[in-house]
């Protein structure tokens, strides 16, 4: 039982780090699309009807433009947003209409970067103590 609980620990462990890279936390309060600009962060734009898109940044070029991930926001085009273009080798820029967009939300980087650093670091405490724990040291003496 031991020996199972100790060859899958660093197994969750890694996977665990993996998840938490990841992680996103936005502010809880909207800004307007020119502070958004602004910030140069990644944004959470919530639309009129309630679809949310996730994109690295919002630039301006004449008009307002969301960045992200080739494939990320398939549905933005699919729902007359038409004009999605190549930004670079891996990323598209789809147009923004103000007038659609219900609530933008920029990144919290403090927040997220504590999650991502914490979180694993609690877990790594908390498995070291079990294992740790777990195992029994017999040095032989009488």
């Amino acid at each position: 039982m031991k020996t199972a609980l100790l060859s899958k620990s660093p197994a969750f462990l890694i996977l665990v780090f993996i998840f938490m890279q990841s992680c996103t936390v936005y502010h809880s309060t909207s800004v307007d699309i020119n502070k958004a600009v602004q910030s140069q962060n990644k944004v959470r734009v919530v639309a009129n009807n309630k679809d949310v898109y996730k994109f690295k940044k919002i630039t301006k070029d004449n008009s307002y433009y969301g960045i992200s991930k080739a494939n990320r926001n398939k549905n933005l085009v699919n729902t007359g947003n038409e004009g999605m273009e190549k930004y670079s080798k891996n990323l598209n820029s789809y147009p923004l209409k103000p007038e659609k967009i219900e609530g933008i939300y920029t990144k919290n980087r403090g927040l997220s970067t504590a999650l991502n650093i914490g979180v694993p670091v609690i877990l790594v405490s908390t498995a070291t103590v079990i294992i740790a724990q777990s195992l029994v040291f017999d040095f032989g003496g009488g």
